[in-house]
């Protein structure tokens, strides 16, 4: 997936998030940021790339740092993490069957100089 693209999702959740969990409707986030609805609503779907001055406004109207609103959000992290997690999982049991390969190799060899 494009960057920009993956970047510009981000952000429009990470805005649509906090607004909701600031019980914010969007006319009301607009209005606080002081921009037009229909700028929020083309940020929110993706629809228009965000401008310095915007995204500052949005940011102290969400009451949060600028460079929150670029970090992925906890579904995502969530996704990467579950990735991350079978992953680790297939590198254990590789590991594991390559201790038991060494073991049982190494019995073997004690065995026969016995």
């Amino acid at each position: 997936m494009d960057e920009n693209v993956n970047l510009r999702k981000i952000l429009a959740q990470n805005i649509k998030n906090l607004r909701k969990i600031m019980n914010l409707s969007q006319e009301k986030l607009a209005e606080k940021a002081n921009i037009s609805l229909a700028m929020l609503r083309d940020i929110e779907t993706c629809r228009t790339w965000i401008s310095d001055k915007t995204l500052v406004k949005l940011a102290i109207s969400l009451k949060t740092e600028t460079f929150r609103l670029f970090l992925p959000t906890l579904e995502q992290n969530i996704e990467i993490n579950n990735v991350l997690l079978a992953d680790s999982i297939s590198l254990i049991e590789n590991m594991k069957e390559n201790i038991d390969f060494d073991i049982r190799n190494t019995v073997k060899l004690l065995k026969e100089r016995k």
